[in-house]
């Protein structure tokens, strides 16, 4: 029966750790099973005991699962058990030729490292407890809740409960894995499937911004703002429906929720607008918050990602067209980002859209909306700058968190900036505005984030400074559970960075808020 040509290894790929054979791809490697009356399983039952030692088969148990017809192929898939759990995605794939049952290839995803004492006897979470957590966890946030049974796996050295959960509002489709052990949380899969992309026109990142010229604002010509259109990909977007595309996807929802009534952008093929169609509005709110959701979400936070799980709605055409674009939590209903426009549609502008979501951020982040604070304002301005900063190529005028909204025309606040020199010890701070407030903590973000690689030509400096002072931010806000006063968020930046980094940049933010007063 088929058994591999150990002499013959080029091609073979195997486990760094054992030395199994992890997958190969060459019928040359296998001798030709004698004989044509045997079923497709048996020739790879056969193939599999015979070849047991080269895939280090002791102490594995494998349960053919199905096999699947192709065009010139057959695939066996054996799944992986232990003690008659099965293992969570562990399984190798034998393929044969159809005409002779030849074996073509196979491909090894069984776990190795799995303990020998691992059971059901070590299982302290009833599946019924594994229901009652996911529960709790989600009737709160999500409505429309339904499920499958709960199913133990081994996953990763551990007892788990598998559940699929999909829920109507917001829509979603998830896989939990709940410790059986413990009963924690492991992961939280998206089971939905996304098109990975849609042309698309935007401002890369605004007008004033790629230009390098102040002068632009919403009333210049239309054929000199179209020239600062650039071709993009929008990410993540749901399947369409039929041959249409809408702009929802995995972390946004671009809806009509507030007058003014509009109807929303669809396409059969790209979302191309010129500078002024309302239509572009909508593309630059949904390419810049999927874009700072998955920046967000690599910086590891559990809490902001266990927060948001699914879409944000956002209307980019709201408030009747008047100022003040904001984030609301309904009484009744889901949370969600309304732009409106001043001078300029606010939701033309990445820095608007960034300190928007920010407010958002801190809802997600502690589960709760805070009180007003200026230090929230603070560092929603700063989060503006610093995510806008991967678009700046040209590094123009980097510390201005609306270029485009605040142009030089407009200029409603030409204090609104990361680099004002104002301070905590000023004599008047306490008579300070809300925001001018904010400005002082958002300029000491602003200078950690240039002394810990902000300042660098690199690229990829400036992108893992930029991670790094957020995380920390973020960290600290959990921490601290609110957003101040000012001295405890200092110090609690200085406990988040002992926490993630053993305390390399505390010397930073010491100085960063001892030059703004905080410390003398």
């Amino acid at each position: 029966m088929p058994k591999l040509k150990t002499t013959v290894n080029a091609g073979i790929r195997y486990d760094n750790d054992n030395g199994a054979i992890r997958s190969y791809f060459n019928p040359e490697f296998v001798e030709v099973p004698v004989g044509g009356d045997f079923s497709n399983s048996a020739v790879t039952d056969e193939f599999l005991a015979s070849n047991a030692d080269l895939f280090n088969f002791e102490g594995i148990d494998l349960i053919l699962a199905e096999e699947k017809e192709g065009s010139s192929q057959t695939t066996c898939k054996y799944e992986q058990y232990h003690k008659n759990i099965p293992v969570y995605g562990a399984y190798i794939n034998v393929t044969l030729r159809k005409t002779d049952r030849q074996v073509m290839s196979s491909v090894n995803k069984i776990d190795y490292d799995i303990p020998v004492d691992i059971g059901q006897a070590l299982v302290r979470i009833s599946s019924e407890d594994a229901l009652k957590l996911m529960h709790e966890k989600y009737d709160q946030v999500c409505h429309g809740i339904t499920h499958s049974e709960p199913k133990l796996f081994i996953y990763h050295q551990y007892l788990v409960w598998r559940i699929e959960m999909d829920t109507l509002d917001p829509k979603g489709y998830w896989e939990l894995l709940i410790n059986a052990v413990e009963g924690s949380f492991m992961e939280v899969f998206d089971r939905r499937r996304y098109y990975a992309s849609r042309p698309a026109k935007i401002f890369w990142p605004d007008p004033v911004t790629s230009s390098q010229n102040p002068a632009l604002h919403w009333g210049s010509p239309e054929s000199v703002l179209d020239e600062e259109l650039v071709d993009a990909t929008l990410e993540n977007l749901d399947d369409p429906a039929g041959s249409t595309w809408y702009l929802s996807g995995k972390w946004v929802r671009i809806a009509e929720i507030e007058d003014p009534s509009l109807a929303l952008p669809a396409t059969g093929s790209h979302f191309n607008y010129t500078s002024k169609d309302r239509k572009l509005l909508s593309v630059m709110a949904y390419y810049y918050i999927d874009r700072l959701v998955e920046w967000l979400r690599s910086l590891e936070i559990p809490a902001f990602n266990d927060g948001m799980t699914g879409p944000i709605a956002v209307d980019a055409q709201a408030l009747d067209k008047a100022d003040n674009s904001h984030f609301v939590v309904p009484v009744s209903g889901s949370a969600y980002l309304g732009f409106g426009e001043g001078g300029t549609p606010d939701a033309s502008d990445p820095g608007v859209i960034a300190h928007e979501f920010g407010h958002a951020l801190h809802y997600f982040l502690l589960g709760r909306l805070l009180p007003p604070a200026s230090s929230e304002e603070g560092f929603n301005d700063f989060l503006s700058c610093v995510f806008r900063d991967r678009f700046n190529v040209h590094r123009f005028d980097r510390a201005n968190p609306f270029p485009w909204d605040n142009n030089s025309t407009v200029n409603w606040d030409p204090t609104r900036r990361c680099d004002m020199e104002f301070r905590f010890d000023d004599p008047s701070y306490d008579n300070y505005g809300f925001y001018k407030k904010g400005t002082v903590y958002a300029a000491a973000l602003w200078d950690i984030y240039l002394e810990i690689g902000g300042k660098s030509e690199n690229a990829d400096d400036r992108l893992k400074a930029a991670g790094n002072i957020t995380g920390t931010c973020l960290d600290m806000l959990i921490a601290v559970g609110d957003t101040g006063p000012v001295m405890d968020l200092a110090n609690g930046l200085i406990s988040s960075d002992n926490s993630r980094t053993g305390g390399r940049y505390e010397k930073v933010i010491r100085d960063a808020f001892r030059k703004r007063g905080l410390w003398s």
